[in-house]
């Protein structure tokens, strides 16, 4: 009999892999009370900006992404209620994957994939005004001060088909990578070495400083904070640039998380 394929993802690996994956990228120290919600009451729970989280997914590739992010997520993604070609109004999932683009699937079969592993956090979990850009001039409002959830989601929903941010993956690597560190190092030794050291420095735009990176072409999480600030007029991580944003920066987001946790809606199960 043929495995279904949401139990070939999240089945429990063997003893021994495991043991390799905690030698080579550690154990995950952040504790999470897992609260499960089906999918049915979800959808009277959730909006459309609303944050997806992807944790524990099994697999080399997430067990790279949770290490560098210190965190359990591997994978960030945004909610939208669209209608379908039936004329039915569903929660969907818009998000930018490798190997796929920026897209929107439907929320139901991500649950289906990932049963127990996708985490809902409510956007706007401090409770800012949810108005509109031009509403919030009008009050007077700066960035940070307001949330404008429908310009979130226009700006998700625009950003889709576009192509996945692999050049933005390798500049991540690289600001956690200590090669560059050991050559501004070196340069500070070996004034003749820093020249190089520079030039290295100018090919990462700075962490902090908030840029639409390669004209829009981002990873999960970074797709995810460049909705949000852009397009609702909230940097859900302050300090830190959106092309760098990873998906454990996103749960620990007041933005999402809320002061006590209240951002927190769930876990989705069928």
């Amino acid at each position: 009999m043929t495995q279904p394929e949401g139990d070939r993802k999240n089945r429990r690996p063997c003893r021994n892999i495991v043991a390799t994956r905690a030698f080579f990228f550690g154990v995950p120290v952040t504790s999470l009370t897992v609260r499960p919600l089906k999918l049915s009451e979800a959808k009277l729970l959730v909006r459309s900006g609303d944050l997806l989280l992807f944790r524990d997914v099994e697999s080399l590739t997430s067990d790279g992404i949770r290490f560098v992010g210190r965190g359990r997520d591997s994978h960030a993604a945004k909610v939208s209620w669209l209608t379908d070609e039936w004329g039915t109004r569903e929660p969907w999932c818009l998000e930018s994957r490798e190997f796929k683009g920026c897209r929107a699937v439907s929320l139901e079969s991500q649950v289906r994939a990932y049963p127990g592993r996708i985490d809902v956090f409510s956007a706007n979990a401090l409770e800012l005004p949810e108005i509109s850009a031009d509403e919030a001039a009008t009050r007077g409002l700066a960035p940070g001060e307001y949330y404008d959830r429908q310009g979130a989601d226009r700006l998700a929903r625009q950003l889709t088909a576009r192509p996945y941010g692999y050049l933005q993956i390798l500049r991540t690597a690289a600001v956690h990578s200590p090669i560059l560190w050991a050559c501004r190092l070196a340069a500070n030794c070996l004034p003749h070495l820093r020249p190089a050291a520079d030039y290295l420095a100018r090919l990462l735009p700075e962490v902090t400083n908030d840029t639409l990176a390669d004209g829009g072409m981002a990873y999960c999480s970074a797709y995810c904070a460049i909705v949000d600030r852009l397009g609702g007029g909230c940097d859900p991580v302050p300090e830190l640039a959106d092309p760098y944003t990873e998906p454990s920066d996103l749960r620990r987001s007041l933005f999402y998380h809320g002061r006590r946790g209240e951002g927190y809606l769930g876990t989705l199960e069928i």
